[in-house]
């Protein structure tokens, strides 16, 4: 850990999970961007290990959820599909821990930030393969990087200005819906046969239709 914190000051976002191991260990990497996987399953033993870090984002999945939604406290009936269980609970993680985004994934993805949330239910793949996770965590890496450089004004043409916790909303929904329709294309192609190295030969178009096209299709 030593030898990779020197490395931390040079990364504009560290993902941490994907292949992480559940040693224990592997407990310091406080102040890190994009929680996954195993590290999600840390954090439902020690949670305390985000608090307060706002800029983490955090994507379990529905067992996930239930695990870090014991360990603070907060009902939560696996059982229960309502979407306004969802939003609640999700929020509510969020400002237990602090104002980190959390990011529930499922048929409609719940997108949650302090008290403001968004809900993703773009169609997409009919299959869910191994990796497919990894992918999303890749692609909320670049958006929500590119929120930061919003933020931070680096491009000079900024219409409206959006605040902090607006625009890494965005940033995640413009990733997860990015996915979506990238796994839509790669099922209709490949059907049960898909793979998600299939999903990534659909990103780059995925993103013309949705960010580059002149006439941005409705969602």
């Amino acid at each position: 850990m030593p030898k990779m914190v020197t490395l931390l000051n040079r990364m504009d976002v560290i993902i941490i999970g994907p292949g992480f191991g559940r040693d224990a260990r592997n407990s310091g990497f406080e102040q890190t961007d994009n929680l996954d996987a195993d590290a999600l399953f840390l954090l439902s033993i020690k949670p305390s290990l985000i608090k307060n870090y706002s800029k983490a984002i955090l994507t379990p999945n529905v067992v996930e959820f239930d695990r870090l939604a014991k360990a603070l406290g907060i009902k939560n009936d696996l059982k229960n599909q309502e979407l306004d269980h969802a939003v609640n609970s999700s929020l509510e993680l969020s400002t237990k821990l602090g104002g980190v985004t959390v990011i529930r994934k499922g048929g409609q993805e719940v997108i949650a930030k302090n008290d403001q949330f968004l809900v993703n239910d773009v169609s997409g793949s009919l299959r869910r393969v191994g990796g497919q996770g990894d992918t999303l965590t890749g692609a909320i890496a670049t958006y929500v990087n590119w929120a930061y450089n919003y933020q931070n004004k680096v491009w000079d043409s900024q219409e409206g200005k959006l605040t902090t916790d607006e625009s890494v909303l965005l940033a995640c929904f413009a990733a997860c819906t990015t996915v979506r329709l990238a796994s839509a294309k790669a099922y209709k192609q490949y059907s049960r046969s898909m793979q998600t190295s299939n999903v990534h030969e659909f990103l780059g178009q995925a993103y013309d239709e949705l960010f580059e096209a002149e006439t941005l299709i409705k969602l």
